[in-house]
């Protein structure tokens, strides 16, 4: 199996997850999970709730951090997208058309990252239904136009290990293997939530949830300062409780939201 995918696990019934505040390397403070803690901060409700949800790995694997995203963006398509969260949730960020969204954001994400991009593994993911499939097509050719469009204006380094993307046909090949990996991460997100009881709508809305609390109670820390984030699969239902380290590096807890 390949070293990002380690997750056809059943969601358990409950998980948590520790945000500690702290600096990243571009200077820029905010909660990172501890699993994960040289990856990047954020006080930004949608950006934590898209790691804990959507993301099924939740340690580092390195090298792989193209692979794990893509993995990500089919839970987005599978909970956000066929949700209609950009309809319901957000619709004041005028995007009416989620497949152009993240479509062009994969593209720009490979285009600024374009090292290795393995294969995704031989792993039958479709076709999908008739409401499906039309969609990830649409995801596909947007991918597919970005690259057209765009890879040629990007600063190219002469690094042997970078991929030029110098013809039409391997503009091709990439958004096929780009859209391979998205086509496995929305079944793997069937399978996990959908097992688990979960709706397209359920998700969206679930991860709505999160965003919010986080939006309107937890966009600022302190150094030494932690969120404990508690995920009820089940009920989709989740608590979060603010805490800070002792001198012994324990966390206490301070007031609990709901």
């Amino acid at each position: 199996m390949h070293p990002v995918i380690d997750c056809f696990r059943p969601l358990p019934k409950t998980k948590k997850f520790r945000l500690d505040w702290r600096e990243d390397e571009n200077g820029s403070q905010g909660w990172a999970l501890a699993s994960m803690p040289h990856y990047y901060t954020s006080t930004e409700g949608n950006l934590i709730a898209h790691d804990i949800l959507e993301h099924f790995n939740h340690k580092p694997v390195q090298g792989y951090d193209l692979e794990a995203e893509l993995l990500a963006y089919g839970c987005i398509i599978w909970g956000r997208g066929f949700g209609d969260y950009w309809g319901s949730f957000v619709p004041q960020i005028g995007y009416t058309n989620w497949q152009f969204m993240i479509g062009t954001e994969i593209g720009d994400m490979f285009l600024q990252d374009t090292g290795s991009l393995d294969q995704a593994p031989d792993i039958l993911v479709g076709p999908f239904d008739d409401e499906i499939e039309p969609e990830l097509a649409a995801v596909y050719a947007h991918i597919r136009d970005y690259l057209i469009r765009n890879w040629n204006d990007k600063v190219w380094a002469d690094d042997e290990e970078k991929t030029k993307l110098e013809t039409i046909a391997d503009i091709d090949t990439y958004s096929a293997r780009l859209m391979d990996w998205v086509r496995l991460g929305f079944f793997m997100a069937g399978a996990k939530y959908g097992a688990a009881g979960f709706d397209h709508f359920h998700l969206a809305n679930f991860f709505h949830g999160i965003q919010y609390d986080i939006d309107n109670n937890f966009t600022y820390g302190e150094h030494g300062e932690a969120l404990m984030i508690t995920v009820h699969y089940q009920s989709g239902t989740h608590e979060i409780r603010r805490g800070h380290y002792d001198d012994s590096g324990r966390l206490r807890y301070e007031r609990e939201y709901y």
